[in-house]
């Protein structure tokens, strides 16, 4: 699960955008003040420059000023409608930015955390499909199949309460991980080693698992392309997802739960 540092990466993302906003947000009603107080080659009844310029002045000066007294400190009617208008209009874009990217926010971190059970559910997977598989040198698939720690994430009930909760599942795309297991991990070299142990713990269980994540999954320019398809945010949300799955393989030992 996301720990307090991604959190905090994915707030300050957002807050570093809301105010980009706010300051784009503030430069279109100054800009707004200033053409309402420029003469209008279309108007019949030409305005007198110098009171046009005065006014801009004074408009511009009452509307920064709002932002230190939160009122607005000018009685002349052709002012006073103006900035109260692009006030009004300014915190309307406000909230709204605020609501936006507050969701936006939290759909970041679902989609993050999507993601990561979707990779970690992968890693089942594969396993499940890998007994039917021919392997190089007439290896058998069994120590894959009976990997610790792929047991311990795919009978975890915390784990099978969120991938069913959000119907995560690889179950339509079964070629996709097959053509994935044909082509990319099946001949690796590390893989191969592991698969000829006749005696594996859960230490090497880790550690193979540990490097198709990294070597593989987190790697291959195919599954990135895949990745990048189903998430719009994943070249920002890569490292995160990344940073979690390593956690999660790191901190798990053999005689504790899943660690999320």
């Amino acid at each position: 699960m996301l720990n307090r540092r991604n959190l905090r990466i994915k707030a300050m993302q957002a807050l570093f955008a809301y105010y980009q906003s706010k300051q784009s947000d503030f430069e279109i009603a100054i800009q707004n003040i200033k053409d309402h107080f420029s003469p209008d080659p279309n108007s019949i009844e030409a305005a007198d420059p110098d009171e046009l310029k005065k006014n801009k002045t004074f408009a511009l000066k009452t509307f920064e000023e709002y932002f230190i007294s939160g009122k607005i400190n000018n009685e002349l009617p052709e002012i006073l409608d103006v900035v109260q208008h692009e006030v009004k209009v300014y915190e309307t874009s406000m909230n709204d930015d605020r609501r936006r990217f507050k969701d936006q926010m939290m759909h970041g971190i679902a989609s993050i955390e999507k993601t990561y059970f979707s990779i970690l559910q992968l890693m089942v997977a594969i396993v499940e499909m890998a007994n039917g598989i021919k392997l190089p040198g007439n290896l058998s698939p069994v120590n894959l199949v009976k990997n610790l720690l792929i047991a311990k994430i795919k009978y975890d009930k915390n784990f099978q309460d969120v991938i069913l909760n959000n119907k995560i599942t690889w179950g339509d795309e079964m070629d996709i991980v097959k053509n994935w297991y044909s082509k990319y991990i099946k001949n690796n070299p590390e893989l191969l080693d592991y698969l000829s142990l006749e005696k594996t713990d859960f230490g090497t269980d880790k550690e193979i698992v540990n490097h198709i994540m990294r070597q593989i999954i987190f790697k291959n320019e195919t599954l990135q392309s895949y990745f990048e398809e189903k998430d719009l945010h994943w070249t920002e949300n890569y490292t995160i997802v990344k940073s979690m799955v390593k956690k999660t393989i790191k901190d798990t030992e053999e005689k504790s739960e899943l660690k999320l």
